[in-house]
């Protein structure tokens, strides 16, 4: 599993398209562009994207919303690792 790790929102977008990675764990507070309009332009570049978000904010309107645009997944920050691991492992079910 390929997984890249970027600074801010542009560079999260940048480095998807030059290295195409098998998952993306996107948090929604993001510099320079916030995760959800990150989450929207790539699916929008690929949507096959494994995109999972990671954040903080567990409202239901904020799951509502990642899932409408896209996202394979939902972690909340405060989760055990085992259970991200989990999750993460799970959204990639399928993916070459």
């Amino acid at each position: 599993m390929r997984l890249a790790r970027s600074a801010n929102g542009v560079i999260a977008i940048e480095h998807y398209v030059i290295e195409r990675p098998d998952l993306v764990l996107l948090d929604l507070t993001m510099h320079n562009m916030q995760g959800m309009d990150v989450l929207i332009k790539l699916r929008e570049i690929d949507g096959q994207a494994r995109i999972v978000i990671a954040t903080a904010d567990v409202q239901r309107t904020t799951r509502a919303m990642v899932a409408y645009h896209g996202a394979a997944g939902f972690i909340s920050k405060t989760i055990y690792r085992t259970r991200c691991s989990e999750r993460c492992k799970h959204s990639s079910v399928g993916r070459n």
